[in-house]
């Protein structure tokens, strides 16, 4: 995709004539780096100015607005583009409906690849802290089981580790679907890019 940015820069002259002639004057404004003139066209141009020309009645006053624009161009891939960049487009009133609506849509399917990738990333996390504490606690159970007494602490140990095992089966079976669901967003989110036409 290709977006055209356009900054805007406006100066506003107010001249008065307090002469009972009508007078013609010439307003220098010097240019603006990598900025062109929108309007009002100058009669003159030099290398670091344009001069414009205003008719300014006998006794009046006459106002000269000059909007001067700089025009970028960025190249941007939607598949990397973040969901708030392309809301910022959808906003974009030149953009037709059709095209803010595919915009729209590209986007909230992109916040739910997020939003699905941080679920899975925190289940995973959660499964290795849980795995990390089975091997701490059968560790455990293996060093007391060879001391005498210790039996009650052996139970006590055991039962988390199946409370854990339990857990463990839980959040193995929340990652599967949240993958399949991923899965399914992506397949998706490049289904509606491919789709995209302005």
């Amino acid at each position: 995709m290709l977006v055209r940015s356009a900054l805007l820069q406006t100066r506003e002259y107010t001249i008065k004539n307090v002469d009972a002639q009508p007078k013609t004057l010439i307003v220098q404004q010097e240019g603006l780096h990598e900025y062109s003139v929108r309007s009002p066209a100058p009669v003159e141009r030099t290398a670091t100015a344009y001069r414009f020309e205003v008719k300014l009645p006998a006794n009046g006053s006459q106002t000269l607005k000059v909007e001067q624009e700089h025009v970028a161009f960025e190249q941007t891939l939607v598949t990397d583009a973040s969901s708030d960049f392309l809301l910022t487009l959808v906003q974009n009133k030149q953009l037709s409906a059709h095209g803010r609506e595919q915009l729209q849509a590209v986007a909230d399917l992109k916040r739910r690849v997020v939003e699905t990738a941080e679920s899975l990333n925190a289940a995973k996390a959660r499964i290795g802290e849980l795995s990390e504490d089975q091997t701490r606690l059968r560790q455990n159970i293996d060093s007391l089981n060879r001391v005498k007494g210790e039996e009650e602490q052996v139970r006590k140990y055991s039962s988390q580790l199946a409370t854990n095992e339990a857990q463990l089966a839980g959040l193995r079976d929340q990652s599967r679907e949240i993958t399949v669901r991923k899965s399914a967003l992506d397949e998706d989110l490049r289904n509606a890019i491919d789709r995209l036409d302005f």
